[in-house]
């Protein structure tokens, strides 16, 4: 009978905190040897490529209120906080493949780059 009683417990066990056990180690896992936020940024936009202007904006309440700019070919960018106040409709948005730059061009001709490393630096320090 006890060992009846030791094999339930060890199967409740695993199955309550084996879950558990593998977060922790993941976690673990990725603060030391995970890449850091500033590294993630970075790699997740040099590979963005768009072209157009802007003919709308609106925002997805249900994604922490982000601003959307919808450009003329369909393509809809989310706009980092940072960066709201320099985007508005009637701009021309353009980042190339392999660049951490979108540059804004306005209406009046006035050009303004957007930086992505410094964003990151902002974001997640030097």
């Amino acid at each position: 009978m006890k060992k009846e009683n030791f094999r339930s417990f060890y199967i409740a066990f695993s199955v309550l905190f084996s879950p558990l056990i593998f977060l922790l180690i993941f976690n673990l896992y990725n603060i030391f040897f995970g890449k850091s936020g500033k590294e993630l940024l970075l790699e997740r936009n040099i590979n963005l490529h768009f072209n157009g202007k802007v003919i709308s904006e609106y925002r997805q309440h249900d994604n922490h209120n982000v601003k959307v700019e919808v450009l003329n070919n369909g393509y809809e960018y989310k706009v980092w906080q940072e960066w709201e106040d320099l985007i508005s409709v009637g701009d021309s948005l353009n980042k190339e493949k392999d660049s951490l730059y979108i540059i804004v061009t306005k209406p009046t001709g006035e050009k303004i780059k957007l930086d992505y490393k410094v964003l990151a630096e902002k974001r997640y320090g030097k």
